[in-house]
């Protein structure tokens, strides 16, 4: 439980229950995200630019996660 609610009596989304995603999209997550984040940080100088690279990233690998998983060969796959 949290003790952060607002006047209105609604508990913020970040205190509210975490989304549920399909177990493969976390691992891909987990492994890759740190490798993206350096990656977006080399290119965009600086760490909120790089977050919100990656996060726009994950937002649209989500987005697209079902088809993803459906391509035969992923990687071989262009851009």
């Amino acid at each position: 439980m949290t003790d952060d609610v607002r006047e209105d009596g609604r508990v913020p989304v970040a205190a509210e229950a975490p989304l549920q995603f399909p177990v493969e999209f976390e691992a891909h997550y987990l492994t890759n995200q740190k490798a993206f984040h350096d990656f977006a940080l080399n290119i965009l100088l600086t760490n909120d630019r790089a977050e919100k690279a990656v996060h726009s990233a994950y937002v649209e690998i989500r987005t697209r996660w079902d088809a993803l998983l459906a391509e035969p060969d992923l990687q071989a796959r262009p851009g």
